[in-house]
């Protein structure tokens, strides 16, 4: 953790590989769980650079806060382009996703494993357009240059293309209905034991388990920084509700010390505590699984 609190950092996602806005929707969503996500910049579709002969890519510039340490951070986003495919071909081949620290406040690093900030932004529209919608005033603290001289410096840079202003969270099973809703999602997780009670005698040992939980809004518009809803806040609002059953028996704890703490009534009841807890988007769906193969997801009707 930063010793000073939260600092600004900048960070650059491209996708031309599979579903492009799919491949940045799933980053930006693991991103959230670990920064707060300030602003999105609109996204781009641009033409590769340095080796030509592959498909166009989507690119965009995300602004957050942290007070996860440079290295730290890097071997996250790194994790991040390994769980959505992003193998070892080089820098300059065709990936599913590709997330880099251009700015790290005003921090100047240069160590084997990571430069900052980004040693070949200054070199690249695709990266200064979009950093430009969001801080055409931020200084690189080597050269002293502002986002927007950088930017003018390029040579009429060619082949960017508006693609999309928003994130693309949309529900897919919504197209053509006229109906347009944006979610997000947040999975966490609590350890607890229980034993199941009116079986007859039956599945009344002592049983311990993970829960994994996940937990989806929905919304109708997007907020001022392109998002259904911000992931951190959701993380703060679920955290707390988990907090109440982990590492207890559930059969002592209300409401389960009068009904069966099986997943299909811990989901209905996770459900009901955050409901109200959620302020400008609607609580769409709570999942709950108690093993790979039992999960229960409980929403309203």
């Amino acid at each position: 953790m930063s010793e000073t609190g939260p600092v600004t950092v900048y960070l650059g996602l491209g996708s031309n590989l599979g579903d492009r806005s799919q491949n940045i929707d799933r980053a930006i969503n693991r991103i959230g769980q670990c920064l707060k996500m300030s602003r999105c910049s609109p996204i781009y579709e641009t033409e590769p650079f340095g080796v030509p002969d592959q498909p166009k890519f989507l690119n965009m510039v995300v602004e957050a806060k942290t007070e996860t340490p440079p290295l730290e951070l890097l071997r996250f986003l790194k994790g991040i382009e390994q769980q959505l495919g992003r193998n070892s071909a080089g820098s300059d081949a065709p990936r599913a996703i590709d997330i880099d620290i251009l700015f790290y406040d005003a921090r100047i690093i240069s160590t084997e494993a990571l430069t900052i900030p980004h040693p070949r932004l200054s070199q690249r529209a695709f990266v200064l357009v979009p950093l430009n919608d969001l801080s055409p005033g931020l200084t690189h603290p080597i050269s002293k240059k502002t986002v927007a001289e950088m930017l003018s410096a390029l040579d009429n840079p060619k082949g960017i293309e508006l693609f999309s202003k928003h994130l693309p969270m949309k529900d897919k099973a919504n197209e053509g209905t006229g109906r347009t809703m944006y979610y997000i999602s947040v999975k966490d997780h609590f350890d607890a034991a229980h034993f199941l009670r009116g079986y007859a005698g039956k599945c009344e040992n002592l049983h311990g388990h993970r829960y994994e939980m996940v937990v989806k809004l929905s919304s109708s518009k997007l907020n001022e920084v392109g998002l259904a809803y911000d992931f951190t806040d959701l993380k703060a609002v679920v955290k707390p509700v988990l907090a109440r059953y982990d590492h207890v028996l559930l059969n002592d704890v209300p409401p389960f010390d009068k009904i069966n703490p099986s997943a299909e009534n811990i989901a209905r009841t996770i459900y009901e505590e955050i409901k109200p807890k959620i302020s400008g988007a609607g609580l769409e769906s709570v999942t709950v699984w108690e093993s790979p193969e039992n999960f229960i997801e409980y929403r309203e009707d």
